[in-house]
């Protein structure tokens, strides 16, 4: 009897000191649920108003209040008999609970619940669930109203919207967002803001105090030292958030290839200018051509994209600038030939040895150096200007193969002819090269 007396005892304990935190466990996570489910409800009862035309209200449950009230008792007793009798042993266990819950339901309305839903969702967000590992197909599908094409000036060309009322342009949004979800989930895809500097002090006549840099650096500033002795302050700030195929955070590789961003500098259609003979032309090639091998070209350079003689897989005004080249004239035929001089020497041994001799043309840009490319920058920026008049003819020397072209230098002003941008795109190019191809993965490459 003792030992059943004992371990009812026990288990009277035990009962009273866990029942209380296995309940208020239950209870929690009952209304983390419930507060969860009614949200969903709401936000589907929502979009079925949308849907249906009519306004949305939304009601939030603010805060819960609960009060939990465990009690537990336990009674022994018994009577044992000095005599001869009945001894007997009673026990009492008993408990009682009590919660009492307060819920404060608001509704959502007045102006922060109207500027919250007309205000757009910012970059961060939406950067911060694609890190996170949210889809970027459903983050895009639930954000975003749907996407804007642009040129690359900007300037809007269409726009695919997000709307199932649009079948076509909503087959087309999803097929988008779904090739970035395979993208992303593969590894190609980069989603962060763009991180530019932003100068806050230009020009900083003075030397910035050791504890203003110190604090500087707290606050992501950086004073750097300028050429002319002066300081600036400048400091890193994040952008808009991009989404590319390429880590923006890393030095990219800067493609220019001639072909495609040089050679169209001098195809381009301008203000007509006069070509010194009196002729009105709109763009580099109309003076610096051959027109089609009947002509010397101004200045003695070709900047049309005729095949070349030294290497047809190129355009003549790719070799004519970076390759020194032979004078042209016009032979006797009418026809475009290189010029030629034709000279006798007598050797040591009494005989005479004939000789025919071109003369070069040096070429205006030098590959790798933009500052090396005088020839030609010197033309856009007022200094001398085309090729020189070749050396006078020896006496020992004829030529009378065809008609000698005057010489060309300074006799056009080429200022303003090209654009600052232009001329600092042809700069870039040469400093990084001056290749046909910059971009080794060109499919146009071949071996």
């Amino acid at each position: 009897m003792w030992r059943v007396v004992i371990i009812a005892l026990v288990g009277a304990f035990f009962l009273g000191g866990c029942a209380g935190p296995l309940a208020l466990e239950r209870q929690v996570i009952g209304y983390d649920e419930v507060t969860s489910e009614l949200e969903q409800k709401l936000l589907l009862l929502n979009i079925a108003r949308v849907d249906a035309g009519r306004p949305v209200h939304f009601t939030t449950t603010s805060s819960i209040a609960a009060t939990f009230d465990w009690t537990t008792t336990i009674g022994v007793g018994g009577q044992i008999e000095e005599t001869k009798g009945t001894n007997f042993f009673n026990f009492n266990l008993g408990g009682s609970a009590s919660e009492n819950p307060t819920f404060s339901i608001v509704p959502v309305s007045g102006a922060d619940f109207t500027k919250r839903i007309l205000t757009p969702f910012k970059d961060k967000a939406f950067e911060f669930l694609v890190f996170q590992g949210g889809a970027i197909d459903q983050v895009m599908r639930l954000m975003g109203r749907g996407i804007e094409v642009q040129n690359p000036d900007g300037s809007f060309v269409r726009f695919i919207s997000n709307d199932p009322d649009r079948r076509q342009e909503y087959e087309e949004f999803r097929r988008i967002t779904t090739h970035l979800r395979w993208l992303n989930d593969n590894r190609h895809l980069f989603v962060r803001s763009l991180v530019f500097e932003e100068t806050l002090v230009a020009d900083f006549k003075g030397v910035p105090r050791p504890e203003d840099i110190i604090k500087g650096f707290d606050k992501g500033l950086r004073w750097r030292q300028k050429p002319n002795g002066n300081y600036e302050l400048t400091r890193l700030r994040a952008g808009a958030t991009i989404v590319t195929n390429f880590d923006p955070g890393q030095p990219s590789r800067i493609v220019i290839n001639y072909v495609d961003h040089i050679q169209p500098i001098w195809e381009r259609l301008r203000d007509p200018v006069d070509d010194g003979s009196g002729n009105l032309v709109e763009n580099c090639v109309a003076c610096h051509s051959t027109q089609g091998d009947t002509l010397v070209p101004g200045g003695q350079l070709d900047l049309s994209a005729e095949p070349s003689d030294i290497d047809p897989d190129h355009y003549r005004s790719y070799r004519e600038l970076l390759t020194t080249d032979q004078e042209q004239w016009i032979t006797v035929d009418g026809a475009l030939a290189d010029r030629q001089r034709t000279c006798s020497d007598v050797d040591e041994d009494g005989n005479t040895l004939v000789t025919t001799q071109t003369l070069p043309v040096t070429a205006s840009m030098r590959a790798g150096s933009a500052n090396a490319s005088d020839g030609f920058f010197n033309c856009f920026e007022g200094g001398a200007c085309g090729p020189n008049g070749q050396p006078s003819l020896p006496a020992n020397c004829t030529e009378d193969g065809g008609e000698v072209v005057p010489p060309t230098a300074n006799t056009i002003d080429h200022r303003g002819m090209l654009s600052p941008p232009e001329l600092r795109l042809i700069s870039e190019w040469l400093d990084i090269g001056g290749q046909y191809y910059n971009n080794p993965f060109d499919t146009r490459l071949v071996d």
